[in-house]
């Protein structure tokens, strides 16, 4: 019985090395001969041409946005520095001709 069992396993090991070393090989072939990468080529004049675009317009981008917040943080410096006033006697110093709205009555 020990003889049977032995045949089997050295059967079952010569399949597998029969089956598994030549792929085995090749994949290692494939890897070893692997040829790298060329390394990239310049850019193209078109897409030179399309992010010298994009970047300009980002830069105006910026440029408005700047513009909006120091606009933003005028009105609130005159927001800030002007006189207090009641939300009544805002009504009545709007109505046309400088009339009160209790004389208008």
């Amino acid at each position: 019985m020990q003889k049977t069992e032995a045949l089997v396993a050295v059967m079952a090991f010569a399949m597998m090395t029969a089956v598994l070393l030549p792929i085995s090989l090749a994949f290692a072939r494939r890897i070893f001969n692997k040829t790298p990468a060329p390394p990239p080529h310049g850019m193209s004049a078109e897409l030179d041409e399309r992010l010298h675009r994009m970047e300009q317009a980002i830069e105006s981008i910026a440029i408005e946005v700047e513009r909006v917040g120091e606009g933003q943080r005028f009105v609130t410096q005159l927001l800030a520095n002007a006189p207090a006033r009641s939300p009544a006697r805002s009504l009545t110093d709007s109505a046309s001709g400088g009339e009160r709205l209790e004389e208008r009555k």
